[in-house]
C-alpha cells in the first residue's frame, strides 16, 4: 500500500511540475498597432491604441489579429501561423510563409519595416508601429 501511495504521489508531482514548466515557457505577447506609414502614396495613418491588436503566441506559433476598424490595414481579424527568422543579428517576421518585414523591438515598442527584408532592402513598403 505504501508503494502504491508513493508511486501516486511521485506521478502527481511530476505531472504538476511539467504543467508548471509548460506554462512558464509559453510566451504570449499583445501589441497594439498605433501607426502605419510609407507605401507608394506615402500614407501616415494613426490608430487609437486598442483598435488593432496583434497577439503572438509562441507555443502554437499563432498570430491572432483583432482589427475592429473595418479596414484591412494591419491584417484582417483572424489567426495566422507565424515564425521569426533570425539571420545576421536581425529578426524578420514571416506570416503564412510570407516575409512581412524586419522587426525592431524595444521594451514598449515594436516596429515592423517592410523595407527591411532578409534578402536585402526594399522600397515603398509600409512601416508598422506597435505599442504595448
Amino acid at each position: 500500500m505504501k508503494k502504491l501511495l508513493l508511486i501516486l504521489v511521485t506521478c502527481a508531482l511530476c505531472l504538476s511540475s511539467s504543467c508548471n514548466n509548460d506554462n512558464a515557457n509559453t510566451k504570449t505577447e499583445t501589441w497594439f498597432l498605433v501607426n502605419i506609414s510609407g507605401g507608394i502614396a506615402g500614407i501616415n495613418e494613426n490608430f487609437e491604441k486598442g483598435i488593432i491588436a496583434w497577439t503572438f503566441n509562441e507555443e502554437g506559433s499563432a498570430l491572432t489579429v483583432e482589427n475592429t476598424t473595418g479596414s484591412t490595414n494591419g491584417f484582417e481579424s483572424g489567426t495566422h501561423s507565424y515564425r521569426i527568422l533570425r539571420t545576421n543579428g536581425k529578426k524578420y517576421l514571416i506570416v503564412e510563409n510570407n516575409e512581412i518585414g524586419g522587426m525592431i523591438e524595444t521594451e514598449n515598442q515594436l516596429t515592423i519595416d517592410q523595407n527591411m527584408q532578409s534578402g536585402g532592402s526594399g522600397a515603398d513598403g509600409f512601416i508598422l508601429l506597435f505599442e504595448k
